[in-house]
């Protein structure tokens, strides 16, 4: 993992954390952003980065608000879940960019026209 994406990482995991510390709590519902980081990490670099920065960030606001208790682990599972399966759908819809390699083929776009295949007036 190159330093760059690790620090991208860790910046995304400590969002997760504060998001979640400022949520909204009214009695037993949870208004929060804390998945915002987790699913924009999973998106850009993968189903792993998705799934430590879920871990990472939600293992941080836990130990911060509730310390390690015995359902920790039942708090921070779903948000790397989350990440690794946004990261995996991410990867089974991205479409592989194609660049042209070589002289432009018109004829394959329906241009069977001489003068737009080799760049110009053909007179």
């Amino acid at each position: 993992m190159k330093t760059k994406r690790l620090a991208v990482d860790a910046v995304l995991s400590a969002m997760c954390a504060v998001l979640g510390a400022v949520a909204i709590d009214l009695n037993s519902i949870k208004i929060t952003l804390e998945s915002f980081p987790v699913l924009l990490g999973a998106l850009l670099f993968g189903p792993v980065d998705g799934m430590a920065i879920g871990f990472v960030g939600t293992f941080l606001y836990q130990l911060l608000r509730y310390g390690i208790s015995a359902t920790t682990m039942l708090w921070i599972l779903p948000y790397a879940a989350v990440g690794w399966l946004a990261g995996r759908f991410a990867e089974k819809a991205r479409v592989p960019a194609q660049f042209p390699t070589g002289p432009r083929n018109c004829s394959a776009h329906g241009n069977s026209d001489n003068r737009t295949q080799h760049g110009g007036n053909v007179s």
